[in-house]
């Protein structure tokens, strides 16, 4: 799993996998006019198919939802996901924390030594991020292992986003909608096997744009607001400021809506389910702020950014100065990997570039080339209601994201409904070309869909969660486990080592885990943390190339 935040080389932009799979589109739509009857009678028995799963919205949603679960688990029988990237490992530390049943942990002794990426030290020691991710991830190991929440909520996200299709789209394109959710990102991907996040904010995003959908179409109702409520709390505590976009574009077009036929109903069975919904979710977050930075007005990500970052997280924010990193693999990360990210985009021919990777890594995962179906079909997406209020918002969901420095694609997460929508809306303009290619369109509207079939069985044959780097950290913590005991072991980084992979994270109690990692100081400092761990055996790792196994060796 490679963290790749820029600049973008010509095989990113241009990879083997999207140039096969952008052939296998182009040669089925071709060949549909000469399929034989038999394999046209197939693609009209999906579409039966699909129109019989479609009368009952709730059981199709909910089938599919439960046909990603077990994918996604069959997928991780192969090799449960290990934590490679700085973000996963942050997650987990909050997962750990949660099912401890507590909202912090507090600063250890020699803290300077357990610093880690997107963990605060220092008011207290957590993870810098949103909770939702960490509370999922935290459910999921109540059940015996964090995968288990990860795929549970990427369930819950397929089985969302089929719910709110129903709400914009005729019930056969709206099951179809959904089986493209449960093969883009409901069984493989980082999404669905990682820790990384995007399947929350996918629910959440689903949840709002579901109910806004039907208080659109058949007006308010408590239900409804109750549900626009949930999803808009769920993003607030993943994706906030994403979230909040999302959130703005969906009321917009509610305030309109009601503005043509003003009815009171729209302040009582609207208006207020949704904001108390958000004064409980403004309450619970400020108490959250509170327990970790010691200020419920002070998120903890802001707290770590004032700590660490070299960067502002949007483009027309100040950079801050950058604080003496303790570190040299953390001053290789904040100055050597985000700062140039920062420092490119202040060229404006530069900024085009990099605004254009930005737009195309929001689609590029999960959809990959049927992300260009809408661009083929933009007049035609503009004479449905739904298009007409689809297009819109995702044209200025993008505006919002190009704003942000560093963007990855689960940054787009929350308007993954919505893209699906547009994608679904393009496959019914295949399906509805004129009447002499009518013969074909229904056929290439269901074969569009066999490349993402494709994929995904190419992917689940190359499932390697966590690659080299995530089984070589599995495998050395397993192996000190099993020889009894409890072990320190210090890190020390080659010159070949990458500042995007780290083995310095630890678990939520420090004095119960069996190792523990650290940074060395200087032979003074690292004294006295072994002296504050007594009967530790101490080790020095040794890691350069990080897809190599590091040597491991004891320390005098």
């Amino acid at each position: 799993m490679a963290l790749m935040l820029g600049p973008a080389p010509l095989d990113a932009w241009v990879s083997a996998a999207r140039l096969v799979e952008l052939g296998a589109m182009a040669a089925l739509v071709a060949a549909c006019p000469f399929l034989p009857a038999a394999a046209r009678r197939v693609a009209a028995a999906v579409l039966r198919a699909a129109d019989a799963a479609g009368r009952r919205p709730g059981r199709a949603a909910l089938a599919l939802g439960i046909l990603s679960l077990a994918g996604a688990a069959a997928a991780g029988l192969r090799g449960v996901p290990q934590p490679a990237v700085h973000d996963e490992f942050s997650y987990l530390l909050a997962a750990d924390t949660f099912a401890r049943g507590r909202l912090k942990n507090p600063t250890p002794a020699h803290w300077e030594h357990f610093e880690a990426f997107h963990v605060l030290s220092v008011p207290s020691r957590m993870s810098k991020y949103p909770p939702a991710q960490g509370l999922a991830l935290a459910a999921g190991r109540l059940l015996g292992h964090p995968v288990a929440g990860v795929w549970l909520s990427t369930a819950a996200a397929v089985a969302a986003v089929a719910w709110m299709l129903f709400a914009w789209l005729p019930p056969r394109w709206a099951v179809l909608g959904g089986l493209l959710a449960l093969l883009r990102f409901g069984v493989e991907g980082y999404w669905a096997q990682s820790y990384w996040g995007g399947s929350v904010a996918a629910l959440g995003g689903a949840l709002v744009l579901g109910a806004a959908g039907r208080m659109w179409r058949e007006g308010p109702s408590a239900r409804r607001a109750l549900a626009f409520g949930l999803g808009a709390a769920v993003l607030a505590n993943s994706r906030p400021f994403e979230g909040l976009v999302l959130c703005a574009l969906a009321s917009a077009a509610l305030a309109w809506r009601a503005s043509r036929r003003w009815e009171a109903a729209w302040l009582t069975r609207a208006a207020a389910p949704v904001a108390a919904c958000l004064i409980a979710t403004v309450g619970a977050g400020m108490a959250y702020n509170r327990a970790v930075t010691g200020d419920a007005l002070r998120l903890p990500y802001f707290v770590h950014q004032q700590q660490y970052a070299a960067i502002s997280p949007f483009l027309f924010g100040t950079p801050p100065s950058p604080p003496p990193y303790r570190h040299r693999e953390m001053a290789a990360y904040y100055l050597g990997v985000e700062k140039p990210v920062w420092d490119r985009q202040q060229s404006a021919a530069a900024l085009q570039l990099e605004t254009l990777w930005k737009w195309w890594r929001c689609v590029d995962f999960p959809f990959g080339m049927l992300a260009l179906l809408p661009l083929a079909f933009i007049r035609p997406l503009f004479r449905s209601r739904a298009g007409r209020l689809a297009l819109p918002a995702w044209i200025a969901f993008l505006a919002a994201i190009a704003t942000l420095t560093l963007v990855i694609p689960h940054y787009a997460a929350p308007a993954a409904g919505l893209f699906t929508l547009l994608v679904v809306l393009a496959l019914r303009s295949v399906h509805a070309l004129g009447r002499p290619a009518r013969r074909w369109g229904r056929a290439a509207a269901v074969a569009l869909l066999l490349p993402s079939a494709g994929l995904l069985a190419w992917r689940v044959a190359g499932h390697d969660p966590g690659g080299a780097f995530g089984r070589n950290r599995a495998a050395l913590v397993r192996s000190l486990e099993d020889t009894g005991g409890s072990h320190l072991v210090f890190v020390r980084y080659g010159p070949r080592h990458s500042p995007n992979y780290d083995w310095v994270y630890n678990p939520a109690d420090l004095d119960s885990a069996p190792v523990l990692f650290a940074r060395p100081l200087g032979r003074v400092p690292d004294l006295r943390l072994r002296a504050a761990y007594p009967g530790r055996t101490a080790w020095i790792l040794t890691v350069d190339a990080d897809d190599d196994v590091p040597t491991l060796a004891p320390l005098p």
